[in-house]
């Protein structure tokens, strides 16, 4: 028997190759007279490497001279075992398919064919697998191939050590040669990260992701404060990644970039902004930044122009995209400014929330990754507020010294002066005890 067809699939970690199929052959020896005129009834073992890769059970299926065998269909009889190296194995017992040279016509039994889905997960790391290692067959009669021929394989290792009698040395086997590989890729880890901060009389705040979990952290701007947008990508691959794109939504009053999905925001946008001038980039890297009119969730349902063509009030999404590959572990970082839009009411939109996510194309040896979005980013309109740290004024001088830390864990509130009504009540940062 020969096993082929599997050769030089790739599979991306993350992501599952379907109907990967290998063909089950006849191959002649001198030694087996007997199988030149057939031999029936087969097992199939079928390997899955603990943290490399899975073969889904409920995909596979086997077929021969016009037949179709499944386990849901009741005419596959399928075992879990477990070999010496904790790897699960599928044991598939086929009795009907016969391989031989000869038919009663004289001519070649049908070869028979198994095909599965294949996955991979995303903590796999890249390497290549023998077919071998993956793939055994045998005749599920002990009596029948009481000779190994040339083409036939019978030294196992701990790959197929199930503790099957029938795995021992001394039964024929089959295992393919060394010259079916697959390749496992690690899944293309493209790193986004976003996050928001103001500038307000030349002091800028620190750079802040939210959470939608736990509602931190939130970025309160002032009216008069500049507001930035900031994207940074890292290329964690391990391989040049060959195409990628990420839509950033500039947010707009009362509506929702992902058309109400919840993809990438939970509610509408409670206030506009506006995209305040070109956005700034490290240029020597190879990408381009486009802009459009239109909220958009792929690059393909916007149209989309350079810097100028669209009045900044009206832009909507800003792209960031590879022209060339991008290389191992580069880093590039994209600046939005903002600014308030002119629809924005003070009155009304004070304390109304923006929080939202932008979204992640990426591809890699012309395998598409799933689309992804990247980490949410909040701002929260505020008139007015308070912020400062909270600390133990040791010399009682007013002023924090180099030498006094902030405390943690302190409740701070604001009343109306007048009514002595509570406005807001926050608890000092547990790492900085800023408000």
């Amino acid at each position: 028997m020969t096993a082929s067809n599997i050769n030089g699939v790739t599979i991306v970690g993350g992501h599952t190759r379907q109907n990967v199929g290998i063909a089950v052959n006849y191959a002649s020896s001198q030694s087996n007279l007997a199988a030149e005129y057939g031999v029936q009834g087969y097992y199939v073992y079928l390997r899955s490497p603990a943290g490399i890769l899975n073969i889904e059970r409920n995909s596979i299926i086997a077929t021969w001279s016009g037949n179709t065998y499944r386990e849901a269909q009741g005419n596959l009889v399928i075992d879990e075992l477990t070999d010496s190296t904790n790897s699960k194995v599928y044991r598939l017992r086929l009795v009907e398919p016969i391989l031989g040279r000869y038919n009663s016509n004289m001519a070649p039994f049908p070869v028979f064919n198994v095909g599965m889905d294949i996955s991979v997960p995303s903590t796999a790391p890249q390497t290549s697998v023998l077919l071998q290692d993956l793939f055994m067959a045998s005749t599920i009669s002990e009596e029948l191939y009481p000779h190994v021929g040339n083409n036939n394989g019978r030294v196992l290792t701990d790959a197929f050590y199930i503790g099957d009698s029938r795995t021992m040395p001394g039964m024929v086997v089959t295992r393919p040669n060394n010259t079916h590989i697959v390749h496992i890729v690690p899944e293309p880890d493209m790193q986004v990260s976003t996050a928001v901060r103001q500038t307000l009389l030349g002091v800028s705040s620190p750079w802040q992701t939210y959470n939608w979990d736990t509602g931190n952290t939130i970025v309160n701007v002032n009216p008069q404060a500049e507001v930035e947008y900031r994207v940074t990508l890292a290329n964690r691959t391990g391989m040049p990644v060959d195409n990628f794109y990420t839509l950033i939504p500039i947010p707009k009053a009362g509506l929702s970039a992902d058309g109400g999905s919840g993809l990438l925001q939970q509610s509408p946008f409670g206030w506009s902004l506006t995209v305040a001038e070109q956005p700034e980039m490290d240029h020597s890297a190879n990408y381009e930044v486009l802009f459009s009119e239109q909220y958009a969730l792929e690059a393909t349902t916007a149209d989309f122009e350079p810097w100028g063509v669209i009045p900044p009030e009206n832009i909507r999404t800003v792209m960031l995209r590879n022209e060339e590959p991008i290389p191992i572990d580069s880093e590039v970082e994209l600046i939005i400014p903002l600014e308030l839009g002119a629809d924005v009411d003070l009155a009304n939109d004070c304390r109304s929330i923006n929080a939202w996510s932008a979204m992640v194309f990426r591809s890699i040896l012309g395998v598409v990754s799933n689309y992804t979005v990247s980490d949410p980013a909040a701002v929260r309109l505020r008139s007015s507020f308070v912020e400062g740290r909270v600390y133990l004024d040791e010399n009682a001088n007013g002023v924090l010294d180099a030498n006094e830390s902030g405390i943690n864990g302190v409740v701070v509130r604001a009343h109306d002066s007048t009514t002595e009504a509570l406005i807001h009540q926050t608890t000092t940062n547990a790492t900085t005890a800023i408000l």
